[in-house]
């Protein structure tokens, strides 16, 4: 079943208020890596439900109105930052925010620098402009505020933002509940699961994302789940469940990243010297993409060859009930073995 966009009048109308976003781009059969955009912070800030949807307009935000304030000197030295809010769970402290702070290395293909504060809430402007300061000045203001005693841990930030779709409210809580409680079964302190706000393409619904890795996720199937948290089994398979990675500067990179992901599964985590190199057509519309890496317990360096053609564009609708719809390009990848 497919989505008609050429339907119109109130039979269109009526059935973009009965089809569900993710189910039709499921059924479109779109390809939604490439669907996250390269970042360099990523900002997730503690904030009590119920959410408006613009959670800067709901009653609790308060205090949390001083981010606005530092963003724009982000945005000013071309800093690409995203934010997104989290609810409270029983890791929160009464009258104290929560903030976690991941930020871009040097390296494209490393996991970001995690930072985490617990900041009474009359010192959240300056905790939040201390962080600014970290940015920008390398200062190191922020440090009374920090929490280290969950370094290693691996936060997974899932969209429940009913508010702003109904899919995200629906399905989002629905795998919310599946990695609570696959999560209890394992040790604790390898992850933290978080109710989100909208963190983009609540059409991919279920989506998330993990930090510090910072790998995006959608249209997650919930009995995807035990195999996504158990890492040593490495039976987790990479279909059409993953949208990238935010440390990626090129799409192209992202769609061959993506087969090295599927071919090796969390096998790809431990891989060393990532590198490539990138041959564009005339028109910069296909690509060759040559990627060098290794192994721990293997010798030399593995090369594998990505042949990425443009193949079509998709059209489906925006979201639940919009009338907005949105065109991707979608593409044909092909391992070339020499």
């Amino acid at each position: 079943m497919f989505y008609n966009l050429n339907i119109k009048g109130d039979e269109a109308r009526m059935l973009k208020e009965y089809i569900e976003c993710s189910f039709a781009t499921r059924q479109s059969q779109e390809d939604i890596i490439c669907s996250v955009s390269p970042i360099d912070v990523q900002i997730s800030i503690e904030l009590n439900e119920p959410w408006s949807s613009v959670p800067s307009k709901s009653e609790t935000f308060l205090h949390h109105k001083h981010l606005f304030e530092v963003l724009p000197s982000f945005f000013k030295e071309k800093i690409k930052s995203g934010v997104n809010h989290f609810a409270q769970n029983e890791f929160s402290l009464a009258n104290h925010t929560r903030i976690f702070y991941f930020q871009k290395t040097s390296h494209e293909f490393s996991a970001y620098k995690k930072i985490e504060l617990l900041v009474p809430n009359h010192e959240f402007k300056e905790a939040i402009y201390s962080l600014k300061d970290y940015q920008l000045e390398n200062k190191n203001d922020f440090k009374k505020w920090e929490v280290t005693l969950n370094k290693d841990c691996r936060e997974v930030f899932i969209c429940t933002h009913a508010e702003r779709d109904n899919c995200c409210g629906k399905y989002g809580l629905q795998i919310f509940n599946k990695f609570k409680e696959e999560n209890s079964k394992l040790e604790k302190g390898r992850f933290r699961i978080w109710k989100s706000s909208h963190i983009g393409g609540h059409r991919y619904a279920p989506t998330f994302f993990e930090a510090p890795s910072m790998r995006w996720y959608g249209l997650f199937n919930i009995e995807d789940v035990p195999h996504f948290l158990n890492r040593v089994e490495n039976n987790f398979q990479i279909e059409n469940n993953y949208r990238g990675f935010s440390g990626i500067n090129s799409s192209f990179v992202q769609m061959a990243e993506k087969e090295l992901f599927k071919k090796y599964s969390w096998q790809w985590d431990l891989a060393q010297n990532k590198n490539y190199e990138i041959i564009l057509s005339d028109d910069c519309s296909n690509a060759t993409v040559l990627f060098y890496f290794s192994f721990p317990d293997a010798n030399g360096v593995v090369k594998k060859i990505y042949d990425i053609q443009f193949e079509k564009l998709i059209t489906g609708i925006a979201s639940c009930g919009s009338d907005d719809s949105k065109s991707v390009k979608q593409y044909k990848i092909v391992e070339i073995i020499e």
